[in-house]
């Protein structure tokens, strides 16, 4: 094999002195029309070609490096979905806390759990298996926002409804600047809400992104909302003597000028429309406290095939 090796070596060097021409960048040209097609050369370079396939085969160091690059991939996607998530999970959590139903809280307490689950496979070096949990979170995700964020559309042109009328028979520029911002922001998170619907179905983040701007627009609103019912109500003395309102202020004017019946109401959106908690216990907390994977499917099936 090495006096072959030799040969061939001496047979190229001695055809590259007399026939190669060499550019000034460096390059062959048409080296292997005039060498190995013009020689007798050509079932060497052949031979040479599987020998070399040979013993590429042989040595697992190729393969090592295209598992190892796969690895590292799945290792990213699932890294990067498992921080969007957390981001996803957070922007509804109060909604769901304050306004979910049952059948809103069972769902999110499905995608909590298989948050968990895809963190727990990560931690494992799993990476391929959390990305799949993944996926799924962002997909039911996708289901629930978009529930949430037409209800909440709903409550928020509900509460400016109701003080519309007043609003627009008064003098006051700021109560009116409010109502006119309140339905901008409703208007602008359904359009938001187009884009995502407009966009690729397997476009998970992308479709979850434009979904938290929607809701957060849409808990401005809420905020517009009980603005304009302090504005109206508010002496006109205490209005110059105000330069900002902040949670505590507006909770102590709610208190004082919503009617009886709106009272709760108000204080709920009013705590939702700041990502607080109406009752001071986020569900996605419970859920953390007490997952109890043993029972939850995906866990189970993980747990069987690893005994």
């Amino acid at each position: 094999m090495k006096l072959l090796q030799k040969k061939i070596y001496k047979m190229i060097f001695n055809y590259k002195k007399k026939n190669i021409k060499i550019y000034s960048n460096g390059l062959f040209t048409d080296f292997y029309d005039n060498f190995f097609k013009k020689t007798q050369l050509r079932p060497f370079f052949y031979i040479l070609l599987f020998l070399i396939f040979i013993i590429f085969l042989q040595n697992p160091a190729g393969a090592q490096q295209a598992a190892s690059s796969t690895s590292a991939g799945e290792q990213r996607f699932a890294e990067k979905g498992l921080k969007d998530n957390r981001y996803f999970i957070y922007y509804l959590n109060s909604t769901i806390t304050n306004t979910g139903t049952e059948e809103d809280k069972n769902a999110f307490a499905d995608i909590i759990k298989r948050d968990i689950v895809s963190q727990f496979f990560y931690m494992r070096f799993m990476f391929a298996e959390s990305f799949d949990q993944v996926r799924i979170v962002q997909e039911n995700l996708i289901t629930l926002y978009h529930k949430k964020l037409n209800d909440e559309i709903n409550v928020s042109l509900s509460l400016l409804n109701i003080l519309a009328a007043e609003t627009i028979q008064s003098k006051d520029s700021d109560a009116r600047q409010y109502l006119r911002l309140g339905y901008r922001n409703i208007r602008s998170a359904k359009i938001e809400i187009g884009m995502a619907d407009a966009f690729k179905p397997s476009l998970y983040s992308m479709r979850l992104h434009k979904y938290i701007r929607a809701m957060k627009q849409i808990k401005e609103a809420k905020r517009f909302a009980i603005l304009i019912l302090i504005q109206n109500n508010l002496p006109p003395e205490e209005k110059l003597l105000i330069k900002k309102y902040n949670f505590d202020i507006i909770s102590d004017y709610i208190t004082k000028f919503s009617p009886e019946n709106m009272l709760t109401t108000y204080e709920l959106n009013h705590s939702d429309s700041y990502y607080r908690y109406y009752n001071g216990i986020s569900f996605f907390d419970m859920i953390w406290e007490k997952p109890d994977l043993e029972n939850y499917d995906v866990f189970k099936d993980y747990l069987e095939k690893s005994e």
